[in-house]
């Protein structure tokens, strides 16, 4: 008995330093699960340092991997499409989707295996989005967003762990369509600045130039008028009264619909762009054949004559507009092009003076017929 036990203590030495080697390993391993706390960011300040964002998407079976592909780049302080003819960004959009991403938080893990990346969507080759955010040429972070996890929740990680959270961010808020990210508004302007519209349409229509007259400043009123009177007032004048439109070469007989004049100016004013076709004209296009051409003068572009060419081509169901303002051919959808084509139309443009001068009779008429067989009196309504 005595004999063994020096053989028995270097074992049982043994024995415990592996024990406390363990231990100790136990203590400092980290536990991939309880990493982070719920309020730790994503992302965290890199969003805000970037100055090139590029959002990646998988490309449809047969597609380029340009397909599914954006590049976004901050140039003098503002953001642009450096692959996508340099055009700006919608800033409004970018931004909100800036804020979004810096407010990120990682949650609570919910898996980290290798099999969850892949049932997640969240792998190097397979995934709803990846996004790198860059800032001097130098990465400073790279996120995975994969499948969705409920309305406006989507499986996320960054690339330097395997550890996947979820999200309140939804992949289509990231879109990899450069026309997606372009400032739509770039040919937008006020609608009450316009003065002057020239129309152009088909060669059997005629040609007209709209001009917007000033509107009177409205008059001093001493006192409130009777019924009778305020039903044959002229038209509201002021600054708040709907503007005149005229064009002083028409035939006699004929004068402008300025309610139609002002759909027309709102339409212009409030044009949104679909995408950007290209910065040299193709035959394809038929820009040499336009369907109507609109020449516009605004009062804040110290009025000069803008010119816009709008035509339809050869094939597909779009339009293609080229304005002399901007280097781009734009892409116009079906129903915009249509809309503008519509309010453009002489039909709707012109009207026979004899048919202008019946509706402020006819309303007189009808103010005459509401008052008929009623007796007003100075300082008493009727009854």
């Amino acid at each position: 008995m005595q004999r063994s036990m020096p053989r028995t203590i270097p074992l049982l030495v043994v024995i415990l330093a592996v024990q406390l080697g363990l231990a100790a390993l136990l203590a400092v391993r980290r536990n991939p699960l309880a990493a982070t706390t719920p309020q730790t960011p994503l992302i965290g300040a890199s969003v805000e340092n970037a100055d090139h964002i590029l959002i990646e998407g998988m490309p449809a079976a047969g597609a380029g991997a340009d397909s599914a592909r954006v590049e976004l780049a901050r140039k003098n302080g503002e953001w642009i499409l450096p692959k996508y003819f340099g055009a700006p960004a919608d800033k409004f959009k970018l931004n909100s989707v800036l804020d979004e991403l810096a407010g990120l938080k990682r949650g609570l893990p919910i898996a980290t295996s290798s099999a969850a990346l892949k049932r997640f969507k969240l792998l190097d080759g397979d995934f709803e989005r990846r996004l790198v955010l860059d800032s001097g040429g130098k990465t400073l972070s790279t996120v995975y967003f994969g499948s969705s996890a409920g309305v406006r929740r989507t499986d996320a990680r960054t690339s330097a762990q395997h550890a996947v959270y979820t999200v309140e961010l939804a992949t289509y808020e990231l879109p990899t369509q450069n026309s997606d990210w372009l400032d739509a508004n770039l040919l937008q302007r006020d609608p009450t600045s316009l003065t002057e519209l020239d129309v152009t349409g088909a060669a059997s229509q005629p040609a007209l130039k709209l001009v917007r007259q000033p509107t009177a400043p409205a008059p001093a009123t001493a006192a409130t008028p009777t019924a009778a009177a305020a039903a044959a007032a002229p038209a509201p004048s002021g600054p708040g009264a709907p503007a005149n439109w005229t064009d002083s070469a028409l035939a006699a007989g004929q004068q402008i619909d300025s309610a139609h004049a002002r759909t027309l100016a709102q339409t212009v004013a409030e044009l949104h762009v679909d995408g950007i076709l290209g910065l040299q004209d193709q035959p394809q296009w038929q820009q040499q054949h336009p369907v109507l051409t609109l020449g516009i003068r605004d009062s804040k572009h110290a009025g000069q004559l803008a010119t816009w060419t709008i035509s339809k081509p050869s094939s597909g169901d779009y339009y293609v507009l080229k304005a002399s303002s901007q280097p781009y051919y734009f892409q116009l959808s079906s129903s915009n092009g249509k809309q503008l084509l519509d309010a453009s139309a002489p039909a709707q443009l012109l009207v026979s003076t004899a048919q202008q001068a019946k509706q402020p009779a006819a309303t007189a008429g009808r103010g005459k017929a509401a008052h008929a067989g009623k007796t007003v009196h100075a300082g008493r309504p009727a009854a």
